[in-house]
């Protein structure tokens, strides 16, 4: 938390390997990394289609390797080999079974997702590795859409995910396991359109329930400063209850065939629904969070 102390000499402060929590490296430098990740992918897919209905099952795999480069002896960061300070592995296996029904007036859309992911670092400058981490995700996705004559009359988003995952700190000595159910439901209508304009509203709601939460942390200095400020809330925020609620209106007006322009304003609001939190911080007060965007998008 202070890089004035982030030396052998400072036995309390001092990190092992990489100054950070997980994937986030500190640096008092950080300002100046650069970062270059190169992703290996491969899938493979099969797809039916009988009149108006469609079967199609993929599979993707991802590897990628992100490297973060440090500064040289000079005050200067560049790609080089040499200059490469921490690397971070993923590897990710999804699998996608879907299914859609392509109506006159009505579409449906229905997915079966499965998504396993694993992750690590290394210090390339300590030849050291301090973080783990594994997740496992069963998903379900389904959307309905009924339209007329190219406008949209309305649609609706549903979408359910069950969520398993465990971490492993070395240099925060932590072990932490969460499991989580995550809902989200969206529906959207046209309000207004002709021919060059239309305004469009959405509203949407996702839940967020743990089901199943463990922290272990091992204290191994007195300075317990890290783990109250920075491992516990990090686990309180991720083993409480919450809601995010939005809404969004966008006017889009077509300048031609191939352009449009679209003005847009969205709100968004993230609340605790428990006091779960205060198991693990119980100084917090957790209030509703507030998110206003607005802009202007061209589309050409």
């Amino acid at each position: 938390m202070d890089d004035t102390q982030n030396a052998p000499v400072y036995k309390e402060t001092f990190t092992k390997f990489s100054s950070g929590y997980g994937r986030v490296v500190f640096n008092s430098s950080y300002r100046r990394f650069l970062e270059r990740e190169r992703p290996q992918t491969a899938g493979l897919a099969y797809s039916y289609r009988y009149n108006r209905s469609r079967v199609s099952l993929d599979y993707n795999y991802l590897k990628s390797i992100k490297n973060s480069y440090n500064r040289d002896a000079n005050n200067r960061v560049y790609f080089d080999e040499k200059l490469i300070a921490y690397k971070y592995r993923s590897i990710e296996h999804l699998t996608k079974l879907n299914f859609d029904y392509d109506g006159e007036k009505v579409d449906y859309f229905l997915q079966l997702n499965y998504q396993q992911q694993t992750g690590d670092n290394y210090s390339v400058i300590d030849q050291g590795q301090n973080y783990q981490q594994n997740i496992q995700v069963i998903g379900f996705n389904s959307a309905i859409l009924q339209q007329e004559n190219n406008k949209m009359l309305w649609q609706a988003r549903f979408s359910a995910s069950y969520l398993d995952s465990d971490y492993t700190d070395l240099l925060g000595f932590t072990k932490k396991e969460i499991s989580a159910l995550k809902l989200r439901g969206e529906f959207g209508k046209d309000i207004w359109t002709n021919s060059k304009n239309k305004i469009n509203f959405a509203v949407s709601a996702e839940a967020y329930i743990p089901v199943q939460e463990n922290l272990i942390t091992t204290q191994v200095t007195s300075n317990t400063s890290f783990t109250d400020r920075v491992i516990k809330p990090d686990h309180a925020f991720d083993s409480t209850s919450k809601l995010r609620a939005g809404a969004e209106i966008n006017y889009t007006l077509k300048l031609s065939n191939q352009k449009s322009l679209r003005f847009f304003l969205n709100y968004k609001n993230l609340s605790a629904l428990s006091d779960e939190y205060q198991k693990y911080a119980p100084e917090l007060r957790i209030s509703s969070s507030h998110f206003t965007n607005f802009g202007l998008r061209l589309f050409y």
